[in-house]
This record gives structure tokens, sequence and C-alpha cells, in this order.
């Protein structure tokens, strides 16, 4: 991660091995990243893209500085809140 001239958190994730969202059971059609702050807000960031490779990389900005990051499977990329599969999950604190 780093900071970019705002003050604002600028972080990036990468995946290797996640399976297609198409080969799930049952199918989804993408992967949604999803940034909950601390007070429970829970934000859409936006679409974790995976190669034929199964590999993948997203990248944003947040002016949050302690949430967690739940990637999940959605039949939509325009999801307002997690309803498929968790794939991932991290905790993040910036001091």
């Amino acid at each position: 991660y780093e900071h970019d001239r705002n003050g604002n958190l600028k972080f990036k994730i990468e995946v290797k091995h996640l399976a297609d969202p198409a080969r799930l059971s049952p199918a989804k059609t993408c992967y949604v990243v999803w940034i909950r702050s601390a007070d429970g807000q829970l934000q859409n960031a936006g679409v974790l893209r995976i190669n034929h490779d199964l590999e993948g990389s997203f990248a944003t900005t947040t002016p949050v500085k302690s949430f967690d990051v739940v990637i999940t499977a959605e039949d939509s990329p325009s999801a307002s809140q997690p309803s498929g599969p968790e794939a991932m999950h991290a905790s993040i604190q910036v001091r």
C-alpha cells in the first residue's frame, strides 16, 4: 500500500490460482471487492478480474485507514451487498 497526495490509502490486490467464477457451483459472473470500515459501512469497491491463467489484480484508493477487504463471487458487478460465497478476507490497519 501507499498514500496518495491527499492522504488516501492506495492498495493493490494480486491473486493467483483463483477459479474462474463461471466454474463455481453455482456459477457466478464476477468477483467483487468490498471494503468494510470499522463502523460496519460496506462499499462495493469494484471487480477483481481473473484472466485465463487464473491470475488477477485489483487496485483502488480509500480514505479509510482501518478496514476489512472481502472478496465474494457475485452474479452482478454492481451488487449492493455481498450475497455470494466469500473467496478471501483480510483486515488492514494503517497507522
